[in-house]
C-alpha cells in the first residue's frame, strides 16, 4: 500500500471518528437539554403574548381572544414538558418515607418497580389519546375560538406521555445497570433538607449560640 492511500485512509478514518463525535456531543446535548430548549421557547411565547394582551388591554383597550387562548394551550405543552423532566432529573414529588429503613438494593428495586408502574400508566394514556386526535383530524373538529383544529393541541397528551415514556424507560434502564452493579440508585437532588442536615444546622447555629454567650459571660467577668 502506497503512502498516499495509507494518508488518504486516515484522512478518512479522522473524518469518520470526528463526524462520530460530533454526532454523540449533539446527541448529548438533546439527552441533556431537550425539554429545557423546548421550555424556553413556550415560555419565552408566554412572556410575549402575555405582555402583547397587556398592552392591548390597558393602551388601546382592546383584547385578542387567540391570545389568551393560545397561551393556555402553551402553558398545557409546557406542563407536559416538565413533567418529563421530572422524570429525567427525578425532582417530582414521591414519598420515601419506605427507602429509609430498606437496603440499598431493594431501594433500587423500588425504584424500578415505581418505573414499570409510571410506564404503564403512559402507556395506558397513549393508547386512549391517539384515537381523539384521529377522530378530530377524521371529522375537522375545531376550536371555536381559534377555528383551528383540536387534533394540534389534543397532540399535548401523547407528545407529553411519549416524551414521558421515553426518560421513564432511560430512568429504568440506569437503575437496572446501578442494581446490578450494586450502586446506589440516583435518587435526584432534594428539594427539602434532610432531617439529619436540619438537626445538623440546628446544632451547629445552637453551638454558636452557646459559644457567644460564654464568650460574652467571660468577657464581662
Amino acid at each position: 500500500m502506497s503512502d498516499a492511500t495509507q494518508s488518504a485512509n486516515d484522512t478518512t478514518s479522522s473524518g469518520a471518528s470526528g463526524l462520530a463525535g460530533r454526532l454523540r456531543s449533539l446527541l448529548g446535548a438533546i439527552d441533556r437539554n431537550a425539554e429545557r430548549y423546548l421550555v424556553f421557547l413556550i415560555y419565552t411565547y408566554l412572556i410575549f403574548i402575555i405582555i402583547a394582551e397587556v398592552l392591548r388591554r390597558f393602551v388601546l383597550d382592546f383584547s385578542s381572544l387567540w391570545g389568551s387562548r393560545t397561551a393556555v394551550y402553551a402553558y398545557i405543552y409546557l406542563t407536559y414538558l416538565g413533567m418529563s423532566w421530572a422524570v429525567r432529573e427525578r425532582t417530582h414529588i414521591r414519598l420515601d418515607a419506605l427507602f429509609d429503613v430498606v437496603s440499598d438494593r431493594t431501594e433500587g428495586l423500588l425504584y424500578i418497580l415505581g418505573d414499570v408502574m409510571m410506564l404503564v400508566f403512559a402507556l395506558y394514556t397513549l393508547n386512549y389519546s391517539l384515537p381523539l386526535i384521529l377522530t378530530s383530524i377524521e371529522f375537522g373538529s375545531a376550536t371555536q375560538a381559534l377555528r383551528v383544529n383540536r387534533a394540534f393541541f389534543q397532540f399535548a397528551v401523547p407528545f407529553g406521555f411519549l416524551l414521558f415514556s421515553g426518560r421513564v424507560i432511560q430512568r429504568m434502564y440506569y437503575d437496572i445497570q446501578d442494581v446490578r452493579h450494586g450502586r446506589e440508585v440516583y435518587k435526584g437532588e432534594a428539594i427539602f433538607l434532610e432531617d439529619d442536615e436540619e438537626e445538623e444546622e440546628t446544632g451547629k447555629t445552637g453551638s454558636d449560640t452557646e459559644s457567644d454567650t460564654d464568650a460574652g459571660t467571660t468577657g464581662g467577668s
